[in-house]
C-alpha cells in the first residue's frame, strides 16, 4: 500500500498536480503512523502478556513455598509448646525445691532448643529483584511483605538474644556432665543448680522468649493461611483443585 502511494505521489509531482501530491504524500505519512500505533499496541500487547504469565508463574511459587512455611510453622509452635512446658514444670521444681528426678534430664535439654524457622525466601527476594510491581494486587504485595519481613524481624531478634546459644556455651559447661541436643542433659550437682541465681535467670530468659516466639509464630501462621487463601484467590484455585 505504501509503495503505490509512493509511486502515484511521484507521477503526480512529475505530472505537475502539486495539490493531489500533496495529498497523497499526507495519506503515505497517515499510513506509516498508524502501522507504527498497531506494531505498539502489539508490543505492549506482548508484554503485558508475558508480565502476567510471570506473575502467575511467581504467585504459584508462592503457593507452594507458603504451604511448607505452614508446614514448618505448625511444628514450630508444637515445639515452643514443649519448651514452654518443660521450662514451667522445671522452675516449679527449683521453686518448690523438689528432689531431683530422671524426667528432668529431658526437660534441662529440651529448654535450650528454642531457635526459629524462617520463612522460605526465594520466591520473595526474586519478586523484590524484580520489582514489587510484578504483583499487580496492592493488598498482596502489603501482607507478602508483611509476612516475609516479619519472619526477616524475628530471626534478627533471635539472634540478638541467642539463648539457646547461651545455654550451649555457659550453662550446659557449669553446671552439666552429660549433654545430647534436644534428649538430656544430666545436673552434675543438682543441690548447686537448685541454687544457681544463674540458671533460674536463664530459666526466666526461656520462659519470657518462648511465649514471645509462641505469639509471633501463631502471627505469622495467621498471616500465612491469609495469603494463600489470598493468592489462590487471584489465581482462581479451589482447595479441592
Amino acid at each position: 500500500m505504501i509503495k503505490f502511494f509512493r509511486n502515484k505521489r511521484l507521477s503526480l509531482l512529475n505530472e505537475g498536480k502539486t495539490t493531489r501530491y500533496l495529498k497523497y504524500a499526507i495519506g503515505e505519512i497517515v499510513l506509516v503512523m498508524i502501522g507504527i500505533l498497531l506494531a505498539l499496541q502489539v508490543n505492549n500487547w506482548n508484554e503485558e502478556r508475558k508480565k502476567a504469565k510471570l506473575e502467575k508463574d511467581l504467585l504459584i511459587q508462592f503457593v507452594r513455598d507458603i504451604t511448607e512455611d505452614t508446614l514448618s510453622l505448625n511444628f514450630e509452635f508444637q515445639r515452643f509448646e514443649n519448651v514452654a512446658q518443660n521450662a514451667e514444670f522445671l522452675k516449679e521444681k527449683l521453686n518448690s525445691d523438689l528432689p531431683y528426678e530422671q524426667r528432668m534430664d529431658t526437660a534441662f535439654a529440651v529448654i535450650a532448643t528454642l531457635n526459629i524457622r524462617e520463612a522460605n525466601y526465594l520466591t520473595y527476594h526474586k519478586v523484590k529483584d524484580l520489582g514489587m510491581g510484578i504483583i499487580s494486587s496492592d493488598s498482596l504485595r502489603y501482607y507478602l511483605t508483611t509476612y516475609y519481613e516479619s519472619s526477616e524481624h524475628l530471626k534478627s531478634v533471635e539472634r540478638y538474644y541467642e539463648v539457646d546459644k547461651y545455654f550451649r556455651a555457659t550453662i550446659y559447661p557449669k553446671y552439666f556432665k552429660a549433654y545430647q541436643f534436644g534428649r538430656l542433659a544430666i545436673p552434675t550437682d543438682y543441690h548447686l543448680l537448685k541454687e544457681s541465681n544463674e540458671f533460674r535467670i536463664a530459666l526466666d530468659y526461656v520462659i519470657n522468649d518462648v511465649k514471645f516466639y509462641s505469639n509471633w509464630s501463631k502471627r505469622r501462621k495467621e498471616i500465612a493461611v491469609l495469603l494463600l487463601k489470598m493468592i489462590k484467590q487471584e489465581l482462581n484455585i479451589n482447595d479441592d483443585d
